[in-house]
């Protein structure tokens, strides 16, 4: 299509018609390029120089645009500084900057997350090459024009493959993880959920106002319009054109509003991709990948590995004996896919089988599609070879039992239960609200799915400039979807404010503690988590435990509800970043140190807000209580525990609602999901077990405490004490105690009756123990 990106500067950087200057009086925000224009495209090309609008620099910016669309220009050095830190770490820059300006902004700049390349522009590199050996994400000191467009156009290429690989996904097979998107592809894409989507021409009315400069973008556009056809659009998609590079950005980012609005496209591009079936198909595709990404797959081998996006691979074997540049640190990997057209499979195209693509060696994968890591192999330094297989979603249990519920209930409220199951809160009311424009009134789930969007919380939290900490790195730890909705509203208030400080995992297996470097970890977390931790890693670590008896935890560690560990962790916050703010300006870093600073001041006010504002009805709703309640025992197949359990079993008969044993981790984790809401669960763990073979199982909302079987012990006076079913049955004790005196303020005698007296049953089993 050809589409070239304007200068589309706001007043801050409008250019004056009258002069070749670019001004930078007004003082009216950037926000718009942001807003709108990234929306669309993947990485921001900056230009600093005094001089960028002469004659000569206004031709090579629109060779530029040939190749990085989206071009803003400095000629002020502060205004470019603070414009560059303002922008968050998801902006992705490469800076060009003149000789004049370098050193200056550079030192000040460089380790910002959002600068990924600076290149030194000037007429004298000479005088510029040995300071810039100090920082190294300088790719070239240059003066012609031809070097710069081809170091950019090399690193656009290296980031733009990082950035594909940084939208998959791992699948697991007893894991409800990232299923979210695999549903919302399914109703994505068909026609059996909503009418059929009309040409959008929102979509394309941006486009023409990021091209009202360009003339021929204009009129490319234009022609798109009016002769659309699903041909001509699968052309466009494969040129790596600005549409393709549209839809892919919103299918890897997940970005559930641009996707429904481009809807139409995606579905056309899939027709085709159908239409056209391939019965088999040997790929091969060349990626980069971070080292970390590599742990990532290697760990998950067996797993199944997801491309958000549309997937192109080649069917000729590419050369990948260039090695990156080792400060990168990024590896080449060579993918070898094999894929054949088998019921459920996701469905795959050989262009040349297409007309109009004669000779074209490129397979174009539809989106989401589903492959097994079969192989991942080092060939040399930075070099790997990863073996992948097409698969179905019928390998997958969780995945293939929703997406049949799904087709037969069309109920749209599944994938908004599992956004917020995985704290993605604010994409799932992106969701609903989206899905209320597409279904008429009449649509079973409407009213459900508009009262869900009407009961979202009305609070507001501050957003920030979210600066994260150098010295410390916070986790929530397996308590996310367990607080009260006081304690979420309470949490989501410090988490907006300091976003990626605080990290949020179910599991102590999801935590990749080789990435946190020297950090001091501070873990927030209950003591069912803790317990359940064999080992803990060899760093400097805190931690804060939820656990409301006094007599299992270090009364130091210890927070009896979740609102004081929400305020213990406002009060840790507000210590770090202060105590940094101050580092930081002893260091003259003084902009770093406002920022901070401003944060620790708004901690304590805004969660104080969110405490007082938060609705009476809120703090008094009665959830509904449930008597049901289960001891689950994951043993080995040549348990040596089964007397044990046994001795328990009868002890606690009558006494539970189930009393059930498991070999398989996979078959105890689909019993213990079925109906989790409406039980609570007890867990028993052999030791042999490693924290990954139970990741899935302590994910369950329902879970009450977990154990594992402990060797007997021999006390003074020469008897045996089983010390783990002690606990077990002390911690029943205190579940039903507890329940009788909820049912007795709700005014329900009868059940709390029932509550206490088993509760006076299990004082006489720990006599017997």
């Amino acid at each position: 299509m050809g589409i070239k990106a304007s200068n589309f500067k706001s007043d801050r950087f409008k250019r004056n018609d009258s002069t070749s200057s670019t001004t930078s009086s007004s003082s009216n925000s950037s926000s718009i390029l942001d807003e709108n224009f990234n929306t669309f495209e993947t990485f921001t090309l900056v230009w600093l120089d005094p001089n960028v609008d002469n004659d000569h620099n206004q031709r090579i910016q629109n060779s530029l645009r040939e190749h990085l669309t989206f071009l803003i220009t400095f000629t002020d050095l502060k205004i470019c500084e603070q414009w560059l830190k303002e922008r968050s770490k998801d902006t992705k820059i490469f800076l060009i900057v003149s000789g004049q300006f370098g050193r200056p902004i550079v030192k000040n700049i460089h380790e910002l997350p959002s600068i990924l390349a600076i290149y030194v522009f000037c007429y004298e590199p000479a005088n510029h090459i040995e300071w810039a050996k100090n920082f190294p994400k300088i790719h070239g000191v240059l003066s012609k024009k031809e070097p710069l467009i081809q170091a950019l156009s090399h690193d656009q290429i290296l980031y733009d493959s990082i950035e594909d690989f940084k939208a998959t996904q791992i699948l697991k097979n007893r894991s409800q993880e990232n299923v979210w998107y695999q549903l919302f592809l399914e109703i994505l894409l068909s026609t059996d959920y909503f009418k059929a989507p009309t040409f959008p021409l929102g979509i394309l009315q941006i486009l023409r106002q990021l091209c009202k400069y360009d003339a021929e973008g204009l009129r490319l556009l234009k022609e798109f319009e009016e002769t659309y056809s699903e041909q001509r659009l699968m052309k466009l998609f494969v040129n790596n054109t600005p549409l393709r590079r549209f839809i892919n950005k919103a299918l890897r980012e997940q970005d559930i509003s641009l996707l429904f609005n481009l809807r139409l496209f995606i579905m056309n591009l899939y027709d085709q991709i159908i239409n056209g079936q391939a019965r088999t198909a040997l790929a091969y595709r060349k990626q980069l990948m971070t080292e970390n990404e590599i742990d990532n797959i290697r760990i998950n081998l067996n797993q199944y590995l997801v491309f958000n996006g549309f997937l192109i691979a080649s069917s000729d074997r590419p050369d990948i004996s260039e090695i990156p540049d080792n400060k990168t640190r990024i590896q080449t990997v060579l993918v070898e896919i094999q894929a054949q057209n088998f019921p459920g499979n996701a469905p795959f195209v050989c262009l040349d089988d297409l007309d109009g693509f004669k000779n074209n060696p490129n397979v174009l994968f539809t989106c989401g599609a589903i492959f097994k890591i079969i192989l991942l192999k080092k060939i040399q330094d930075s070099i790997w070879t990863l073996g992948l297989e097409l698969v179905g979603k019928q390998e997958l249990r969780i995945l293939n039992e929703k997406e049949e519920k799904l087709r037969k209930t069309q109920d749209f409220l599944m994938i908004n239960t599992l956004l917020e199951q995985s704290d993605q809160s604010h994409q799932a009311k992106i969701f609903c609200e989206n899905i209320l424009q597409l279904i008429p009134t009449t649509h079973k789930f409407f009213s459900q799915i508009k009262e869900k969007v009407n009961s979202i919380a009305t609070i507001q939290t501050p957003q920030s400039s979210s600066v994260s900490l150098r010295n410390t790195q916070f986790i929530l730890l397996g308590l996310s979807k367990r607080m009260s909705q006081l304690a979420q509203a309470m949490f989501k208030a410090l988490h907006s404010l300091t976003n990626e400080t605080i990290l949020i995992y179910e599991n102590p297996s999801e935590i990749s503690f080789s990435t946190i470097g020297n950090k001091t970890l501070m873990i927030f977390t209950d003591n069912r988590v803790n317990s359940s931790m064999l080992t803990k890693p060899n760093i400097t670590m805190k931690l804060f435990i939820l656990e409301t008896n006094d007599s299992k935890v270090n009364n130091e560690d210890r927070f009896g509800s979740d609102e004081d560990l929400m305020f213990q962790l406002s009060d840790e916050l507000y210590r770090c970043y202060q105590w940094e703010a101050n580092e930081d300006w002893r260091d003259d870093q003084e902009i770093i140190s406002k920022q901070k600073e401003e944060i620790a001041k708004n901690i304590h006010e805004q969660l104080t807000k969110v405490y007082e504002n938060f609705p009476e009805t809120n703090l008094n709703d009665q959830l509904p209580l449930s008597t049901i309640t289960r001891i689950v025992y994951l043993k080995r197949q040549q348990n040596d525990n089964n007397n044990r359990f046994d001795k328990l079993k009868n002890l606690c008969k009558d006494l539970v609602t189930s009393c059930t044993s498991f070999d398989d981790p996979e078959e105890c984790w689909f019993d213990m999901l079925a109906h989790e809401e409406d039980k609570t669960i007890f867990l028993l763990i052999n030791k042999d077990y490693s924290d990954n073979d139970i990741v899935s199982l302590l994910a369950n909302s329902s879970l009450a405490k977990v154990y594992r079987y402990s060797p007997i012990q021999t006390t003074t006076s020469g008897k045996s004490r089983d010390k783990t079913s002690f606990d077990l049955i002390y911690d029943l004790l205190e579940h039903y105690s507890k329940l009788g005196s909820a049912f007795q303020s709700r005014k329900d005698p009868k059940t709390a009756k029932e509550m206490f007296t088993k509760a006076q049953r299990l004082c006489k089993c720990l006599a017997e123990l």
